[in-house]
C-alpha cells in the first residue's frame, strides 16, 4: 500500500504495483508508430499515418489516439486501486476540576498590593480562567468561615462575574483555613476527572474554624487532590484601610510553613506573592504546570475512486465508439 498526504487530503493506492504498466505505454507508442495502419482501424492504443490530403480527418484521428491513450491510463489507474481519504485528527479534551479557594477576610484589604491584596486577588483569578480550556472551575471564599460562590462549572462568564461580587466582611471574622479548604474538598468530592486540584489563596494564619488544616489536608492527600497554596502578602505588618480616614496597621503574618506542608503533601508547589506581578506569575505557572490532559482522535472518511475511473472509461470508450463509427467512417 503506497499513499502520501496533501494538508489533510491523503492519496492511497491499494494496488500500487500496476503502475508499472505505465512504462507499457511508450514502448507500445514508438510500436504503433512503425506500423502503416489504415485510417479506419481499431486498434489500441494506436498511432494512425496522417495523410497530408487528409488535413481534416487527421485531426479526428489524433482525437481517436489520445482517447486511446487516455482509456489505457485509466484502466491503470482503476486496478490501482486509488483511495481518497479526508483525514482529521480532533482533540478530546478529559478537563481538569479546579476550585479557587480565596481568603475574603478583613485583612485582603491591605494596601501593600494596590489597590488591596484582594482586588489584586480578584483580579488575577479572572486572568487564569480566561487561559483555561475546557476545564470546570468552581469557587469558594473563606474567612472565620466559607462558602462556595460558584459551584464546577465551564460557563467562565458566570465565574468572573461571581469573582468580581466577591468581598470582605459578608462571612465571620478570622482566618479558617482548615474550613476553607474542606469547602473546596467537599466541591470536588463529586468529581469524576482524573486531575482535581485546589488553589488556595490567604494573607493570614489559621486562628479559627471546627476543621483545622492539617484534618483537611489528610482528606485532600486520600482524594489525590493536588492543592496549590499562595501567600499573598508580606510577612510583617500591613496597613489596612477600611475608609479614607479608618487606616489600622495589624501584624498579619501568615503560616508559611504550615501552606507549605499543604503543598508539598499533597504534590503541589507553594508560593508567596509580594505583589500583582508575582501573583500573575504564579497563575501563570500553575497554568503551565496543570496541562489539560488531552487523546487525539484520528477519523478519516475513505472515497474509493475507481469505481469513478470505470465510469470515466465507460463515456471515453464510448466517445471513441461513436467517434470510429461516425466521423471517422464517412470523411
Amino acid at each position: 500500500m503506497f499513499g502520501f498526504i496533501v494538508y489533510n487530503i491523503e492519496f492511497e493506492f491499494q494496488q500500487p504495483l500496476f503502475a508499472f504498466a505505465f512504462l507499457l505505454i511508450p514502448f507500445l507508442f514508438l510500436l504503433a508508430k512503425k506500423k502503416n495502419k489504415s485510417e479506419n482501424a481499431f486498434v489500441m492504443p494506436l498511432v494512425s499515418t496522417y495523410s497530408e490530403k487528409q488535413s481534416k480527418k487527421k485531426y479526428f484521428i489524433a482525437l481517436s489516439n489520445f482517447i486511446q491513450y487516455l482509456l489505457l491510463c485509466l484502466v491503470i489507474f482503476a486496478l490501482m486501486q486509488p483511495i481518497l481519504k479526508n483525514v482529521e485528527q480532533i482533540k478530546n479534551y478529559e478537563g481538569i476540576d479546579i476550585i479557587l479557594a480565596i481568603d475574603c477576610s478583613n485583612s485582603m484589604l491591605a494596601t501593600d498590593l494596590k489597590p488591596n491584596r484582594l482586588e489584586v486577588a480578584k483580579k488575577n483569578a479572572i486572568e487564569f480562567i480566561a487561559q483555561r480550556k475546557n476545564d470546570r472551575i468552581g469557587i469558594t471564599i473563606f474567612a472565620g468561615e466559607s462558602i462556595t460562590v460558584s459551584p464546577l462549572t465551564t460557563n467562565y462568564s458566570y465565574l468572573k462575574n461571581k469573582i468580581k461580587e466577591i468581598k470582605t466582611g459578608e462571612l465571620a471574622s478570622g482566618t479558617a483555613i482548615g474550613v476553607g479548604l474542606a469547602t473546596a474538598l467537599l466541591r470536588l468530592s463529586d468529581s469524576e476527572t482524573a486531575s482535581k486540584i485546589i488553589i488556595l489563596l490567604t494573607d493570614g494564619a489559621n486562628n479559627c474554624g471546627n476543621i483545622s488544616p492539617i484534618e483537611a489536608l489528610e482528606v485532600a492527600k486520600s482524594m489525590e487532590i493536588k492543592v496549590y497554596t499562595i501567600a499573598i502578602g508580606k510577612d510583617a505588618n500591613t496597613k489596612i484601610q477600611f475608609s479614607e480616614t479608618e487606616i489600622y496597621e495589624v501584624e498579619d503574618v501568615f503560616d508559611a510553613k504550615l501552606l507549605q506542608e499543604i503543598a508539598k503533601e499533597t504534590n503541589a508547589k507553594f508560593f508567596n506573592a509580594t505583589n500583582s506581578a508575582e501573583l500573575a506569575d504564579i497563575y501563570s505557572e500553575i497554568d503551565k504546570l496543570e496541562l489539560t490532559p488531552f487523546t487525539v482522535e484520528t477519523i478519516s472518511n475513505k472515497i474509493y475512486l475507481s469505481q469513478y475511473l470505470i465510469y470515466l472509461l465507460i463515456i471515453f470508450l464510448t466517445l471513441e465508439i461513436v467517434l470510429r463509427a461516425t466521423v471517422l467512417k464517412y470523411i
